[in-house]
């Protein structure tokens, strides 16, 4: 696909107003896992407020919020389709911060638009089963970080390189699992995602896991795919419309690519009761076995959120989703639809997206601990569980054991509302965000710590994902 690169956004400052955004602090590491569910929650792992400074700020586009998802409001941000041309343009941005001797985490976080070449990689041979197929016409590019200095000469860019080259290396034999980053509305992903699934499949045995699915719901799919439901019984004795509300008929090429290939549908998502629960009083409130049921290993699981590469995650991942959705009235209505007294407290958000990611990534763990050994995970979710990393790519590879090299993370039909700051009916930027700084150049134990933890790849920067994959 031709790219256009005539043109260039002007330059603009704008001083952003100096809003908290929420870190985790270090704690004493915890053996029991009512500890670690504690350690985000109280003085054993308290919050604290890092102040973000001014930020180089680009041109503004119009954003659209989709709201009332799974029984209760669910906030999701889109660029307007007019946008969609940033596919052909592709211009890139990369989140700078400013040096600071005295902290290991930047404050003064700033943004620089840029105009970059797009690098093609050498052309292999495409097989012939994959010249007919629709994916032979996508658009993948592989995410190349700069971690060079100045910092302000950071250059990351997108290279573009061939539909087998891609495959080849995300079917590569230490690839354990991959996670395709979808719109969740978006019918163009989800065929992607079968396209994707399809090739892979002729490649490796593989499982396919849907974020969308509740894990009480499993001997459902395994009915699907053995071919004794419908899709019809699918949609209802998945309870989607309440549990899940987006367009069910925009899976169906998923779903469909399984059963005729009989591939194992694995349900990833926790359960909304025990979600619940932790939106109205935090982990401690969900009991012993439903939390060990998600989170394995308690004490990976409290040691993930010491790093400032987690810490860096949080503020500018977690944290504005959260005062996106308070802006928008939404923080009293749990998932349930239970309704609280007053807006849902900051850590309770946190621990329930870390419920939600740390399930995703154990789950495809379990199955790959238990398949053979050349077995390939798929796993289906939303891209603010795949972008920067240290969702469910980090929590699968903690539970796998593995580095992080072992799992893909690919964002699909990427626009620059998926990787900008939200600004509650506006995004920032006109550029795809990149990579994400967390460490100094110089801070090696915050490298160390965040490469053991399998957040980073021995880097002081989160790549947004390895590959970013554009429908043809």
């Amino acid at each position: 696909m031709a790219l256009a690169l005539a043109w260039a956004p002007a330059w603009t400052f704008h001083d952003a107003s100096q809003t908290p955004s929420i870190g985790i602090t270090s704690s004493k590491s915890s053996s029991s896992s009512r500890q670690a569910r504690r350690c985000i929650e109280d003085g054993t792992g308290s919050l604290r407020a890092v102040n973000t400074g001014s930020q180089i700020v680009g041109i503004w586009f119009s954003a659209t919020v989709v709201s009332m998802a799974r029984g209760t409001f669910r906030r999701r941000w889109h660029a307007l389709r007019s946008l969609a041309t940033c596919c052909q343009k592709n211009p890139v941005q990369e989140s700078n911060e400013n040096e600071s001797k005295q902290s290991k985490v930047f404050s003064g976080l700033c943004r620089r638009s840029a105009l970059l070449a797009l690098t093609p990689l050498p052309s292999l041979s495409m097989t012939p089963a994959l010249a007919g197929s629709p994916l032979a016409n996508s658009v993948p590019y592989v995410v190349s970080t700069d971690v060079s200095l100045p910092l302000a000469d950071r250059a990351p860019k997108l290279q573009k390189i061939d539909v087998e080259a891609a495959l080849q290396d995300v079917a590569a034999p230490e690839v354990r699992a991959v996670f395709l980053g979808e719109h969740h509305d978006s019918a163009k992903d989800h065929e992607l995602q079968a396209e994707i699934i399809r090739a892979l499949a002729a490649r490796r045995p593989v499982a396919v896991g849907l974020e969308a699915v509740q894990r009480r719901f499993q001997p459902v799919l395994d009915a699907y795919v053995s071919g004794k439901l419908t899709e019809a019984e699918l949609e209802k004795q998945t309870d989607w419309r309440v549990r899940w509300f987006w367009p069910f008929d925009r899976y169906l090429p998923v779903f469909r690519a399984c059963r005729e290939l009989q591939l194992p549908l694995l349900a990833l998502n926790v359960d909304s009761e025990d979600l619940g629960q932790v939106e109205v009083g935090g982990l401690s409130s969900i009991d012993e076995a439903a939390f060990r049921s998600y989170v394995p290993d308690p004490k990976a699981f409290s040691d993930s959120m010491r790093t400032a590469a987690f810490r860096a995650y949080a503020d500018r991942v977690i944290k504005p989703s959260y005062d996106m959705h308070k802006e928008m009235g939404i923080l009293r209505t749990t998932i349930t639809g239970q309704t609280l007294p007053e807006d849902m407290p900051y850590r309770n958000f946190l621990s329930g997206r870390l419920l939600w990611d740390t399930c995703m990534g154990s789950t495809a763990a379990t199955w790959l601990k238990e398949a053979k050994p050349e077995s390939l995970f798929i796993g289906l979710i939303g891209g603010d569980h795949v972008k920067f990393g240290c969702g469910v790519p980090a929590r699968c590879a903690q539970a796998l054991g593995s580095p992080l090299s072992a799992v893909r993370g690919i964002m699909l039909n990427t626009t620059p509302g998926d990787t900008a700051d939200m600004n509650f009916g506006q995004a920032l930027g006109p550029a795809i965000t990149l990579q994400m700084p967390f460490a100094a150049p110089d801070a090696t134990k915050d490298v160390d710590a965040a490469t053991a933890m399998r957040q980073a790849k021995a880097l002081p920067v989160l790549p947004v994902a390895d590959l970013v994959w554009y429908s043809a």
